[in-house]
């Protein structure tokens, strides 16, 4: 099984931009086929949130921006928007999403470490 794969369900279904069909086996909506590129604008959105809502918890913003955006996209037809949150929630293996999207965060969270807190920290946690 790949990465992506359409279900039987959307494969018989005559699926636009203009014309969303949700897949209730899936319990998402059907890509639109030939619209993988839109892949590339929900990860061009996240960077750009993460950069607009740059600060100490910055991490939690995006995490509430993309939670406001699905919720948009799952209330009005945002086209290429809604097709490209389709795709990225319609992943399989369901791990990958968490493979792409969680090492950049702990990596954002582990440069922001007080060096000396941590040092301090660190012998108590190491003591018991």
């Amino acid at each position: 099984m790949g990465a992506f794969e359409l279900s039987k369900f959307c494969a018989g279904q005559n699926v636009t931009y203009s014309h969303r069909v949700y897949d209730p086996d899936a319990n998402n909506w059907c890509p639109v086929p030939g619209g993988g590129a839109d892949a590339l604008l929900f990860a061009g959105v996240a960077v750009l949130c993460s950069c607009a809502l740059y600060s100490r918890l910055s991490a939690i913003w995006v995490l509430l921006a993309g939670a406001l955006f699905e919720l948009w996209s799952t209330g009005y037809n945002l086209n290429h928007f809604s097709n490209a949150l389709t795709i990225w929630l319609g992943m399989h293996p369901r791990t990958l999403f968490f493979q792409i999207f969680l090492p950049p965060l702990l990596l954002d969270s582990a440069v922001r470490i007080d060096y000396f807190l941590f040092k301090k920290v660190l012998c108590r946690v190491a003591q018991g």
